[in-house]
């Protein structure tokens, strides 16, 4: 005798169990790549300490809040913990060592450490701003799918942690420096040499109309891919393959009919009492016309207490009998149709059919009949799809946008640049959601889960922003000392490799969710890092020099800049 068990409530507990333990493998995992990048990058043991004492107080920060929520406010689901410790992990880190990078440049320069801090303080405030406000106000915007709970938390307690990362970096790193008077560097930081011009950065401003249009046709087969992407329904993909979930799913195919474990529910309200044959002929119609759709297995009705129509006319002693009051609620005028489809109700088969039952029951039309419903957990994940993707596309999408282009024009002081920067960042994401897409779907022949989009869309439109206002600042800082183009080349030539370690440090966040026990986990891994990747090699070298370039001084506008001919 083999037994299975299989239901919701299977499910739930799974995905709690292997979610714990996720996080806890994510978080050492996380940790340590970061480390180990964070060493490569700063070239130095000392200065290492200062990120890691503002992760640890951003964390604890960011821990407390997320306490307060979950005691007080809503549930804080592991997806949302997993989250906000993997994305304040990388905040703080990247705030914190892009300012011990600035610092350590302007030590070089100028030897005084007390100097070496004002210069230091005045280049890198305004850019860390931007990076901060924008990444928390991309994640905020998930509140404003405030039916969702599940989303609506992440847009609660990721930009907390945010928030303290950017808080900590701007307050603490520099204090710890004026501690320890800049002597963090071990060995002795070296004297500055003359910086090698970046020759990639050169040849791209000498043709950024060509490699501008390049882009644009890259953009249209990416873009194809990208909004050709339909999430699956199926929530086996948040669990693992040893799951006892996937595994009953796996063993019961083609042995029951999987929709026993959770029917789909029609409700039919009459505007009259039901017992009578008229009204049970149309309760028998509305089955005949459900039945003959692929995929459903059996239904149970008033008419089919048994799963088998009863004979006409109907005799009210024989219903009576056989169950089928059990079906009419005390009113006698509301009915229920349990629908046991062939398929497990959370998967993308399932949701096939009770779309198609949906379609078939919203055409019938009889003046007896007030309205049809259709229920269950199948249904229930349809018409969460179809809500959250409305509300992403008319609210969250729209204030994520509105709200980086208002940060980025008051911090940037431009217009252009504001419109050119999220243009960037919709291209990458373009990018990154196409690649996984070929990846998983057609090469790995693993779906991604219908949400996909919206948790990539607001994390990387707020994170990949960092990249773009470092080398946008780095540029300014030369403008009218030298010309535009030669201090897009010194942008590229002295923050392009340091814009590569900061992204790397994020990836190396991000890609340890890739060890996930789930594909779901596995593929948001993956596509987040390749977006920041990408971004994070880009920026520096292609897009940034050539958006700089080709918008020449009206990229500044409103504000004037006096460049050096």
């Amino acid at each position: 005798v083999k037994l299975c068990v299989l239901g919701p409530a299977l499910s739930a507990g799974e995905l709690e169990i292997y979610g714990s333990k996720d996080i806890e493998i994510i978080d050492r995992v996380s940790f340590i790549l970061t480390l180990v990048v964070l060493v490569l990058v700063l070239a130095s043991i000392i200065a290492l300490f200062i990120p890691l004492i503002n992760v640890g107080i951003a964390l604890v920060v960011a821990f407390a809040i997320m306490y307060f929520i979950a005691t007080r406010v809503m549930d804080v689901i592991h997806w949302a913990r997993i989250f906000t410790i993997v994305t304040t992990l990388g905040a703080a880190i990247d705030y914190t060592t892009y300012y011990l990078l600035r610092f350590k440049d302007e030590l070089r320069a100028v030897s005084d450490a007390d100097l070496a801090m004002k210069n230091t303080i005045s280049k890198v405030t305004v850019p860390i701003l931007i990076s901060g406000l924008t990444t928390a106000a991309g994640f905020a915007c998930l509140t404003f799918a405030w039916d969702f709970p599940f989303v609506r938390v992440l847009g609660l307690t990721i930009p907390i942690g945010v928030l303290a990362a950017l808080i900590v970096s701007l307050t603490l790193t520099p204090a710890l420096l004026k501690i320890t008077k800049g002597r963090i560097w071990l060995p002795k930081i070296k004297p500055l040499k003359e910086v090698r011009y970046s020759n990639v950065s050169a040849k791209i401003i000498r043709y950024a109309p060509i490699v501008l249009i390049l882009a644009l046709a890259i953009s249209l087969p990416m873009a194809m891919i990208a909004l050709s992407f339909k999430g699956s329904h199926d929530y086996s993909i948040l669990l693992p393959e040893e799951s006892l979930t996937i595994q009953n799913i796996r063993s019961l195919r083609g042995v029951i009919d999987q929709g026993i474990f959770a029917p789909t529910t029609i409700i039919i309200e009459f505007k009259e009492n039901v017992w009578n044959n008229e009204s049970l002929s149309i309760i028998e119609e509305v089955c005949g016309k459900i039945e003959v759709i692929k995929g459903v297995a059996k239904i149970y009705s008033p008419t089919r207490p048994i799963g088998v129509p009863l004979e006409k006319p109907y005799n009210m002693s024989e219903m009576e009998e056989k169950g089928s009051l059990d079906f009419v609620a005390d009113d006698n005028k509301t009915v229920m149709v349990k629908v046991i489809l062939e398929y497990f109700p959370t998967s993308d088969e399932a949701s096939y059919v009770v779309e198609n039952i949906k379609k078939t029951v919203k055409a019938y039309k009889n003046p007896l009949v007030s309205r049809i419903m259709v229920g269950g957990i199948t249904a229930r994940i349809i018409d969460l799809d179809h809500v959250l993707t409305g509300a992403f596309k008319e609210r969250i999408l729209t204030a994520a946008i509105i709200s980086m282009f208002i940060i980025l024009a008051i911090l940037l002081r431009s217009i252009p640049l504001a419109l050119a920067s999220i243009a960037i960042i919709v291209f990458n994401i373009g990018i990154a959601m196409s690649t996984t897409i070929v990846l998983f779907t057609y090469v790995l022949k693993k779906p991604l889960i219908w949400f996909t989009h919206i948790v990539v869309f607001s994390a990387m439109l707020g994170i990949n922003i960092d990249y773009i206002s470092y080398f946008v600042n780095r540029v300014k800082e030369d403008l009218g000392k030298i010309s535009l183009q030669e201090a897009i080349v010194v942008a590229s030539s002295n923050i392009g490799k340091s814009i590569i370690g900061l992204a790397l440090i994020v990836v190396a966040a991000y890609g340890s969710l890739m060890l996930g026990s789930s594909w779901a986990m596995k593929e948001f891994g993956f596509v987040l890092s390749t977006g920041v990747l990408f971004t994070g090699l880009t920026i520096p070298y292609i897009t940034g020099p050539t958006i700089l370039s080709v918008l020449g001084k009206k990229a500044w506008w409103p504000m004037s800049i006096r460049e050096k001919s």
